[in-house]
């Protein structure tokens, strides 16, 4: 089935599910009222008009279809966002340095291409990721400085991480 499914929760949405787009061009930034933006195999083009969703809290992005590329839009950076789901991105290499200074939930899930996390998510209470085979890394302030209670990570390149004194964590490495 080649449809495109838009669903809207009232007549002023605050959740925006949109799932198997096939159009090009769909203006959704001019929703401004919107918290959560689901896209699931959709075909948006992320523009600077990004921004304008001041209000979005909740960013799910499974399967992009190569429309993020290799680096996550900037313009990301100044949204309020505390949960963030990204999901078969397989071009993204970095999420930006700027990134996600309000994220408390992060799930980063079969970008085989991630290499890079950013050092500011302080704020972090969850992160899972899983099956980022490229990310050899996780900065020490992410668990560090942060409020950090649920930290799951598999089959990534990560081979050491510096765990705070004060965190209990199962840490499993698959290969």
């Amino acid at each position: 089935m080649n449809a495109s499914t838009i669903y809207y929760e009232f007549k002023r949405p605050n959740k925006l599910w949109l799932v198997n787009n096939k159009k090009e061009a769909i203006d959704i930034f001019c929703l401004k009222p919107l918290q959560s933006l689901i896209l699931f195999s959709a075909n948006i083009t992320f523009t600077p008009d990004f921004q304008y969703l001041t209000n979005l809290i909740e960013l799910t992005i499974i399967n992009d279809n190569g429309r993020i590329g290799k680096y996550f839009p900037v313009e990301l950076n100044e949204l309020p966002l505390r949960y963030m789901n990204l999901s078969n991105l397989l071009e993204l290499k970095a999420l930006p340095d700027a990134f996600g200074k309000n994220l408390t939930s992060l799930i980063l899930s079969k970008i085989p291409n991630l290499e890079y996390l950013p050092e500011n998510l302080f704020n972090l209470t969850s992160l899972f990721v899983e099956q980022c085979p490229k990310l050899t890394y996780l900065p020490p302030t992410i668990v560090a400085a942060s409020d950090l209670q649920d930290l799951t990570i598999t089959q990534t390149g990560l081979l050491d991480i510096e765990l705070s004194d004060r965190l209990q964590i199962t840490f499993f490495l698959y290969q």
